[in-house]
């Protein structure tokens, strides 16, 4: 949402003609999808340990357990 409200800020600015403010905001829109893609990059890895870790505990569970003989 702040990517593209810097985006849309930018767009207004370059229509006034305020070239600067428009670049100013047309980097910050791309910082701001930047840093919405890492976090999401980041959320996925985060899973993916997650459920990594919750099958290791698995397994050790599998292997204390004793089979019948």
């Amino acid at each position: 949402q702040e990517a593209q409200s810097a985006l849309a800020q930018a767009q207004a600015a370059f229509a006034k003609r305020k070239y600067k403010d428009a670049a100013r905001l047309a980097e910050l829109a791309q910082a701001n999808a930047d840093l919405a893609v890492a976090q999401a990059r980041l959320g996925r890895a985060r899973a993916d340990v997650d459920a990594k870790a919750a099958r290791n505990a698995d397994l050790r569970r599998q292997l204390l357990v004793v089979p019948e003989r």
